[in-house]
């Protein structure tokens, strides 16, 4: 019988060894700073044109999925796919990311095939949204339409690490 009490305490250890460094005992900001992909689902959208008339401010709802993968926290680079595209994105399934880690954010910049910068920032904060566990995101893009008039759009939408 007193054998197996130093077992048991080896058990209870190990146990809490492996519960203190477990994924779900990390900070938000530890979750988003490890993370090697990240699923983006934006459902909202504000856009403004601007035109003779002036600024033209629309809003509505979305829906699209994002996949930043291959993280890379060393190098700063990961690569994107885009389940819905822009007119103006390459066709690519992978697009190029430069990416930039903040204190409580990681921002993402996409580049075009030749290594330019492409119009779209990508900014996914380690805060959650409500009550859940996905991080709030926010996606900006500012171009010239094919009418050559000024356009912004910003998207929000939520991430979750995979």
């Amino acid at each position: 019988m007193k054998s197996s009490k130093p077992v048991y305490r080896l058990v209870l250890l190990l146990a809490g060894t492996f519960a203190t460094s477990s994924y779900a005992a990390l900070s938000p900001t530890e979750i988003l700073m490890k993370a090697t992909t990240l699923t983006c689902t934006f459902t909202s959208q504000q856009q403004t044109r601007w035109g003779a008339s002036g600024p033209l401010k629309e809003e509505g709802t979305i829906f699209y999925e994002v996949t930043f993968d291959a993280i890379n926290h060393q190098t700063g680079q990961a690569k994107v796919r885009i389940k819905k595209r822009y007119v103006w994105q390459d066709e690519s399934d992978d697009i190029p990311v430069r990416m930039r880690v903040f204190r409580y954010s990681i921002t993402f910049f996409e580049l075009t095939n030749s290594g330019a910068l492409d119009p779209v920032i990508t900014t996914i904060l380690d805060d959650y949204f409500g009550e859940t566990t996905k991080f709030i995101a926010v996606r900006s893009a500012h171009v010239y339409s094919s009418f050559k008039r000024a356009l912004a759009t910003q998207e929000t939408g939520t991430c979750v690490p995979g």
